[in-house]
């Protein structure tokens, strides 16, 4: 395996997502941490709570996922921020990032992501796919390269203005809005200090999960645990990549919400993504259904069965509604300007 540092010399290709070239192959299942190891017996659709951190993307594939999330037309349209998320990009996916899109929806990754939960998942929808935090690097905003920012890279440094807003100060508790997560890592982790996954034990007390080297993803059962990143050094890169998912099984509990993301994304796109997602679950549910009381053998009694599944559905479409709807604790703030001011300096001084 290359070294980080071999990542400036490597080009990129425009080859489509190929899992023997761009996927790590030293997979063995990931151990883990259990629910019930935090104390929650009788909790998710998993008993994974977070696994180690296992390989998954090469130095080559984290070049084009990166090259994809810091083009400019990516930043310009797909930043966002709110009071508890300081600087994310989402939504991108799949027309601005075919590249990452297609590696989050490969079946090779797919089935990988199954094997570290313990579950089969599906990602909850094109909008959840490829969310990225970002903490700038010493090189602020100059610094969101296919290359990692490192302390030691050639450049000017960015000003204290342009990083200091994207830094996570202090830790942002929650629970996420999906039922699990995939986290990767898309820095060089090795020197950071801090920036490390902390979950909150059922008595209070915390487990810190370890930080992965680039390329490497953990998976989280995060809309059953209350968990944050521990604040890191502010002269650090810190980029990770979350893809959300659901259990794929229709009939598995799903408690997806949208409490944690509204105020950070384009919600006209969000909701719409929600809905057809949501629709599409009872679809599956309602096939389901008619197939059974299709059955030559059926001997149920129809209007019970009918009774809970319109009860359940009813519960499960009011949800979908409600969600787009419940006030939200956050509020979305803008620092897609202060890119687009730097970017606008760095345009005219270009063409002085």
């Amino acid at each position: 395996m290359s070294s980080p540092s071999e990542l400036d010399s490597q080009s990129t290709s425009s080859a489509p997502f190929d899992p023997l070239q761009h996927m790590l192959q030293d997979y063995a299942t990931p151990l883990s941490t259990k629910m019930s190891d935090l104390g929650f017996n009788d909790t998710g659709s998993s008993g994974v709570a977070v696994t180690k951190p296992f390989p998954l993307f090469t130095l080559e594939a984290v070049r084009r996922i990166r090259g994809e999330l810091f083009h400019p037309d990516t930043l310009s349209n797909h930043l966002f921020s709110d009071t508890l998320n300081p600087s994310v990009l989402r939504g991108f996916c799949p027309e601005r990032a075919p590249f990452t899109h297609a590696a989050w929806t490969h079946p090779a990754v797919q089935q990988r992501i199954n094997d570290a939960a313990g579950i089969d998942l599906t990602t909850v929808m094109d909008y959840e796919i490829g969310h990225t935090n970002v903490q700038l690097g010493p090189r602020g905003w100059a610094g969101l390269k296919p290359e990692p920012d490192l302390p030691d890279t050639a450049g000017a440094l960015g000003k204290k203005e342009e990083i200091v807003p994207t830094l996570m100060v202090t830790p942002n508790w929650h629970k996420d809005s999906y039922p699990f997560v995939c986290i990767l890592m898309l820095s060089e982790s090795s020197h950071l200090q801090g920036g490390r996954t902390v979950l909150r034990r059922m008595d209070g007390s915390n487990e810190f999960c370890d930080l992965p080297p680039i390329g490497y993803a953990m998976v989280l059962q995060g809309g059953h645990i209350v968990h944050a990143v521990s604040p890191t050094d502010t002269t650090q890169e810190r980029i990770s990549m979350v893809t959300s998912y659901r259990p794929a099984d229709a009939f598995t509990k799903d408690i997806s919400v949208l409490k944690t993301v509204r105020t950070m994304s384009s919600v006209a796109s969000l909701h719409r993504q929600w809905c057809q997602y949501r629709m599409k679950v009872v679809a599956r549910r309602a096939d389901a259904m008619a197939a059974k009381l299709s059955e030559p053998g059926y001997t149920g009694c129809v209007e019970e069965e009918m009774g809970k599944f319109v009860v359940d559905q009813s519960e499960y479409l009011a949800n979908t509604w409600g969600e787009m709807v419940y006030p939200v604790a956050s509020t979305r703030t803008n620092l897609r300007s202060t890119y687009l001011s730097w970017k606008a300096e760095q345009d005219t001084d270009n063409t002085v």
